[in-house]
C-alpha cells in the first residue's frame, strides 16, 4: 500500500514529461531518435507481404470495418487510430529487427501510436513528434528497468546508442 505522501511512478513519469522539452534532448539524442525512426519504418516495410501481414490485416479490417483515416503502412488501407497502430506495430516488429537496444522493441509501440495520433489530428509537428518519440523511449526503458534489474540506466537517459 502506498503511502499518502510519497509519490508513485506514474506520477514520477507524468511530472518528468511535462518538464521535458525537446530543446532540452543533447542533439546526439535527437539525431539517434531519427536514425531509430528511419530503422523502425524499414522493419515495417520490410514485414509486408508476410503472412503475419495479412493476419494482421484482416484482424484490423474486423475490428473497425475498414472505418477511418489513418493509414496502414504499405497498402493503400486506412483505419481507425488504434487500428492503424496496432497494424503497424505489428508490421514493425514481424522481423524483430526493430530498434538497436536489445532487450525490447519500443519503437514498435511508440512510433506507430505518435503516428496515428498525429494523422488522426491532422496534426504532425517535428518538434513535438520528436519529443513525444524520446519521452516514449524514455519512458518505455525506465519501465523496463523497473522490472528488470539488469538495466541500467546510464548518463541520465535510456536513448543511447
Amino acid at each position: 500500500m502506498q503511502d499518502e505522501n510519497s509519490t508513485s511512478l506514474t506520477e514520477v513519469f507524468a511530472k518528468f514529461a511535462c518538464g521535458f522539452h525537446l530543446e532540452d534532448a543533447p542533439e546526439i539524442i535527437v539525431s539517434y531518435a531519427r536514425l531509430l525512426l528511419l530503422d523502425l519504418l524499414g522493419c515495417a516495410l520490410g514485414g509486408l507481404g508476410t503472412p503475419e501481414q495479412n493476419a494482421a490485416l484482416a484482424a484490423c479490417q474486423s475490428l473497425d470495418g475498414g472505418a477511418g483515416k489513418v493509414a496502414m503502412w504499405g497498402t493503400s488501407l486506412k483505419g481507425t487510430p488504434r487500428n492503424a497502430a496496432m497494424f503497424n506495430g505489428i508490421m514493425s516488429h514481424v522481423l524483430e529487427l526493430d530498434d538497436f537496444l536489445g532487450i525490447d522493441h519500443t519503437g514498435a509501440v511508440v512510433l506507430p501510436a505518435l503516428f496515428a495520433v498525429a494523422e488522426h489530428e491532422n496534426d504532425f509537428d517535428e518538434g513535438r513528434f520528436l519529443e513525444a518519440m524520446i519521452l516514449g523511449y524514455e519512458i518505455g526503458r525506465r519501465m523496463l528497468a523497473a522490472v528488470i534489474q539488469n538495466i541500467t540506466v546510464q548518463d541520465g537517459t535510456q536513448l543511447e546508442h
